[in-house]
């Protein structure tokens, strides 16, 4: 019984594994897209002469967005009873 139970089970695994891999295609024709409005703002700043890093300015990781400290200081995130 208990070699039955492992060959199923073995047979149902390798299914699982195997069972759902097809076959990869290839692209047949090219993707058209369009640039984003950062990237157009990135590109416009760069012809201007500027920086690369002035399109790479990331916000702040220490503080967070005004909205979430307006929203998550609420009292009822603070004064939560137990």
């Amino acid at each position: 019984m208990r070699a039955r139970a492992l060959i199923a089970g073995g047979a149902l695994a390798l299914v699982c594994v195997v069972g759902p891999v097809s076959v990869a295609h290839a692209q047949t024709e090219p993707k058209t897209t369009e640039v984003s409005h950062e990237a157009e703002e990135c590109i416009a700043k760069l012809e201007s002469g500027e920086e690369v890093d002035d399109c790479q300015k990331a916000p702040s990781p220490i503080k967070p967005a005004t909205n979430e400290i307006i929203w998550g200081a609420s009292p009822s995130s603070c004064w939560r009873s137990s």
